[in-house]
C-alpha cells in the first residue's frame, strides 16, 4: 500500500500536480460568476465552510494540498415544494479564494475511494429556497471504499440560514448542526 501511495505521489509531481495521488488527474474547477439565487447561495455556503472550518464538523480534515473535493450531487426544494435534482457546477465555486476545488459526481467519488481508500469531501446536498429566505445544508462526509472496514468515521454538517434584503442574499445565522 505504501508503494502505491508513493507511486501516486511521484506521478502527481511529474504531471505538474502537488503529489496528492489519485486526484492529480482530475481538473481543478475554474470558478464562474454565479447567476441564479441557488448558485449564489451555494457559493456563499461553500465559502463559509472553507473560511470558517470550525463551523462544519471535520472541515479541517479536507485535503487542501491541491484542491478540496466537492461532491456535485445536490437537490433544491422550491417555495412551491418541488424537489429538483440540480448538480453543483463551476458557478457554485467561491470566487477570489486561494482554495481550489475539484467537482466530482457521486460515482467518481466512490470509484476513487474503491481504488485508493477512504477520504473526506465537502457536499452541499440540499438547498431550500423561497423568494426572500433560504437554508443551505453543508456537510463533510466520507467516501468509503467497498472493501473498507472503518472503526470510526467522522464528519457532519450544518444548516446555514440566509435572508434576501434589497435583492442581495445575506448570511443570517447557523441553524441546526450534527455529527455523523
Amino acid at each position: 500500500m505504501k508503494k502505491l501511495a508513493l507511486a501516486w505521489a511521484l506521478l502527481g509531481l511529474l504531471e505538474g500536480g502537488t503529489g496528492c495521488g489519485p486526484l492529480a488527474f482530475y481538473p481543478i474547477a475554474e470558478p464562474v460568476a454565479p447567476v441564479s439565487d441557488r448558485e449564489i447561495l451555494a457559493s456563499m455556503a461553500i465559502e463559509r465552510a472553507v473560511i470558517a472550518p470550525g463551523d462544519v464538523p471535520d472541515a479541517n480534515l479536507l485535503d487542501r494540498t491541491r484542491a478540496i473535493v466537492l461532491g456535485t450531487a445536490s437537490f433544491t426544494i422550491t417555495a412551491q415544494g418541488d424537489t429538483i435534482s440540480d448538480p453543483l457546477t463551476v458557478r457554485t465555486i467561491p470566487q477570489d479564494r486561494t482554495e481550489k476545488f475539484i467537482l466530482l459526481a457521486s460515482d467518481q467519488i466512490q470509484s476513487i475511494a474503491d481504488r485508493h481508500g477512504d477520504f473526506i469531501y465537502l457536499a452541499v446536498p440540499l438547498i431550500r429556497l423561497s423568494p426572500d429566505s433560504a437554508t443551505v445544508t453543508v456537510e463533510t462526509t466520507w467516501a468509503v471504499a467497498k472493501d473498507s472496514h472503518p472503526l470510526i468515521m467522522s464528519g457532519g454538517g450544518y444548516t446555514l440560514r440566509f435572508r434576501k434584503h434589497n435583492s442581495v442574499w445575506l448570511f443570517e445565522k447557523i441553524g441546526a448542526g450534527w455529527i455523523f
